[in-house]
């Protein structure tokens, strides 16, 4: 037996010292998978504590923080003990964050002849570099880090803000969840993957920790379609960061809408030197020649060269269809009929027109605020127009008068009756003090006269072909022509103080068969 016990340990210090390796992870290296180390020698003797005792072997740990070695321990859990006090005091600064060592911790078991662990040596620096952070979810355009935050839901949030900010208040909420978690792992919605075609499947390619958008996706509701676009490439993922490093919902939020830079070419309006042209494009010289590295030792650009400069490009399309009502009046058409209760030259409005009312419906798109399509799709006709019918006379006016006359003024009195006046004869009666001007046809008749008449001023003269004739002097003004066929109570001019007169008045006469009678004797009020 002591034979092949010394075969068997010469063999083992053959091969270095390298009998087992297994590795293990710190219990506070959370969210990651570490896999077991095998044997570099294939010997077998596994893990067993009872072999490595009956060989000499003694049990070291190796400890990894990050990808760095750091030292070799007999017992992890002081090292985890140590780690946890830590953290501990890191979380008493961060009471709302749950921390994580920033770099991943990892311990590989090996089984030595000789046991030379480096605890003080772990300690010191773990002393030096340790660091906490906290798993955060960031949201990265084309590789650029757009920022951080605690976890999805806020990261759905900001993204919801930037596409509210082109939608109008009744469609505004959270529609969107782009990215969802289960457990450690980020995941596309179904509602996505299902809205998602298998080309943009194979485009969202999803590894553990980090999912792609789809370049579109969109939701519907009762009153709107909405689509949105992503116009670089998006993506979600997992990182261990600094908590100083995290974001507010709305801090994100600004920064989503503010886009990312690209670099756009652009022609050279006038002949310029570089440090000119950078400072019109809000450029530092170095950041002008570091998109135009060729332009380095060039002094003067020359008009219609083309450079490159930085624009600031957003990089979500929000575009939505909703129907939108809108109600317009309906004209109503004016009808005139023709009737023989009313005198030619009159009308009558039997009935007022009254305005229809119709609701349109139109299927309105918009992007990113701005409408770019609008098409009706309905119009429904909710109160009919009401026709405005007017008469209009057709009734002939005779010429011919009753023989009753009627007062020729509105209203007024008499100042002067017929008779001997002033040492000559009044042909006629005087009406003044009216409020209205207006003089009437005393009958139906024709116009013989309308015109100047020398004492008289303008004067109107009507023969009512029936024996009876009336005149109308000192008027200011006249409204009918001779010939024309007038009715009784009709305006034929204004009262005025036209010829030979003592103030506004009407100069009233009334002939009978050709001989002058006085008015009063015919004329009814």
């Amino acid at each position: 037996m002591g034979n092949i016990f010394d075969n068997l340990k010469k063999f083992t210090r053959n091969v270095s010292n390298q009998i087992i390796n297994i590795k293990r992870t710190s219990k506070l290296a959370v969210g990651m998978t570490v896999a077991v180390a095998g044997t570099t020698t294939g010997v077998a003797l596994a893990a067993s504590n009872t072999n490595a005792e009956s060989l000499g072997l003694d049990e070291i740990y190796h400890v990894y923080y990050g990808e760095d070695h750091i030292g070799s321990v007999e017992d992890p859990d002081e090292i985890d003990q140590y780690i946890e006090e830590k953290k501990n005091e890191a979380q008493a600064r961060h009471n709302d964050i749950e921390l994580v060592t920033s770099e991943e911790i990892n311990y590989v078991r090996e089984l030595v002849f000789n046991s030379d662990v480096e605890s003080e040596k772990v300690v010191t620096n773990l002393e030096e570099n340790l660091a906490f952070a906290t798993q955060a979810v960031e949201l990265l355009v084309n590789d650029q880090s757009i920022g951080y935050v605690k976890n999805i839901d806020m990261a759905n949030k900001a993204l919801n803000g930037v596409i509210n900010e082109s939608l109008p208040k009744e469609l505004q909420s959270d529609l969107f969840t782009f990215v969802k978690q289960e457990e450690d792992e980020l995941i596309l919605p179904k509602p996505i993957l299902k809205d998602m075609n298998k080309e943009e499947l194979e485009q969202s390619e999803q590894e553990e920790g980090t999912v792609i958008l789809p370049e579109t996706v969109s939701v519907e509701n009762d009153s709107a379609k909405i689509d949105v676009s992503f116009t670089e490439n998006v993506v979600v993922t997992k990182e261990r960061v600094n908590p100083t490093k995290l974001l507010e919902v709305e801090q994100l939020t600004k920064l989503i809408e503010r886009g990312i830079s690209i670099a756009k070419e652009k022609p050279v309006e006038d002949e310029s030197d570089i440090e000119t042209i950078a400072k019109s494009n809000n450029l530092s010289t170095d950041e002008f020649i570091d998109l135009n590295p060729g332009l380095d030792d060039v002094e003067i650009i020359q008009a219609g060269e083309t450079v490159k400069v930085k624009q600031e490009k957003k990089f979500i399309d929000v575009v939505y269809t909703a129907e939108k009502t809108e109600e317009k009046s309906i004209d109503y058409d004016t009808i005139t009929k023709n009737s023989n209760e009313i005198y030619q030259g009159n009308e009558k409005v039997k009935q007022q027109g009254e305005k229809g009312k119709k609701v349109l419906t139109y299927k309105v798109t918009t992007k990113n605020g701005k409408v770019i399509n609008e098409e009706k799709v309905n119009e429904e006709v909710v109160k009919e127009p009401k026709d405005k019918i007017i008469l209009k006379g057709t009734k002939r006016v005779s010429n011919r008068g009753s023989g009753q006359l009627g007062w020729p003024a509105v209203g007024g009195h008499i100042t002067s009756k017929m008779g001997s006046r002033w040492g000559s004869y009044h042909k006629g009666i005087d009406i003044a003090g009216v409020g209205n001007r207006t003089i009437k046809s005393a009958d139906n008749g024709t116009v013989v006269q309308a015109s100047w008449d020398g004492a008289y001023g303008n004067r109107v003269v009507i023969n009512h072909n029936n024996g009876f004739k009336t005149t109308y002097s000192h008027l200011s003004s006249m409204s009918v022509s001779p010939g024309q066929t007038v009715k009784k109570g009709q305006s034929i001019g204004q009262m005025g103080t036209t010829g030979r007169s003592t103030g506004v008045h009407l100069h009233f006469e009334v002939y009978r068969n050709g001989g002058l009678v006085n008015p009063l004797s015919y004329v009814g009020r």
